[in-house]
């Protein structure tokens, strides 16, 4: 073999080494780069490529830290009570024209106990108990007392207050109040009389007497007598501010007489009393 010969096959003997080992590390790159599940193929390797690329590398890049947010803590905040109220059973008391006490009930609707008491306008209207504490839905009964002793006659008004805090209710109290007029020693003069049956019968006459008493005015006093025939009524005149006087007759059949004293005051109130008294027949 000629010396040409041998280096031309020489070069060719190194080119084609080179190649091979230029398509071993094309393959290794190619592995490293390409994803796990894409197949991989030969790699044609231009003989004229003198760099080869540098091994690239897959960096995994860890997921975002989760940043903790902090949850405020819900605070359960407490409602107050409601306050005390107190309500009353009845807001009218009427005590009528002869009752001297009334039941009333006092109740807490609230939701704290509630201190309560009872103030009277007037002296003749009193309350027991006047005062005291209730707690949540307690009931108290209390009494109104009317003294009909010492209240005028007439109708009656008056007010009572309940108060609790800052709270208050008006009561309001009515009543008729009557005192009946009393007769005291109602009397004749004379006391026996005759009937005018026959002629010189002397007397037919008698004077009547009374003594009225009232805390009010009296508004008249008559006395109610029969003389035999009808019954008839003689108004009484005043001898002063207590006393009343009258005559009545003649009798004209000898019946009972029926004498009675009836006073009445302004309040229309009546008493009345009878009054001793005989009618005889003319000797």
């Amino acid at each position: 073999m000629k010396s040409h010969d041998k280096k031309d096959w020489l070069k060719l003997t190194v080119v084609a080494v080179v190649a091979i080992v230029l398509a071993g590390l094309g393959t290794i790159i190619a592995s490293n780069v390409a994803p796990a599940s894409s197949p991989v193929g030969p790699v044609a390797i231009d003989a004229t490529i003198s760099t080869i690329a540098p091994n690239v590398s897959t960096t995994t890049v860890p997921p975002p830290l989760a940043v903790a947010t902090e949850i405020p803590s819900l605070s359960t905040t407490s409602i107050p009570a409601a306050p005390a109220a107190i309500e009353v059973s009845e807001t009218i008391i009427d005590f009528g024209d002869n009752a001297s006490t009334v039941s009333l009930e006092l109740t807490n609707t609230g939701g704290t106990i509630g201190a309560w008491t009872v103030r009277s306008s007037d002296p003749e209207v009193s309350v027991s108990p006047s005062d005291g504490e209730l707690g949540p839905g307690e009931v108290a009964k209390i009494a109104a007392t009317l003294d009909r002793g010492v209240v005028a006659e007439g109708e009656f008004g008056a007010t009572l207050t309940l108060v609790w805090g800052d709270q208050k209710v008006q009561l309001f109290v009515q009543a008729v109040h009557a005192d009946n007029p009393v007769i005291i020693a109602p009397k004749s003069s004379p006391s026996t009389v005759v009937a005018q049956t026959g002629a010189g019968c002397d007397p037919s006459k008698t004077t009547i007497t009374v003594r009225v008493k009232d805390r009010s005015e009296i508004a008249d006093v008559i006395v109610r007598w029969s003389n035999g025939v009808s019954v008839v009524e003689t108004p009484m005149a005043a001898v002063d501010v207590e006393n009343y006087k009258a005559v009545i007759g003649p009798f004209v059949e000898v019946v009972s007489p029926n004498v009675k004293i009836v006073a009445t005051d302004v309040h229309e109130n009546a008493g009345g009393a009878p009054v001793s008294l005989s009618v005889i027949a003319c000797p």
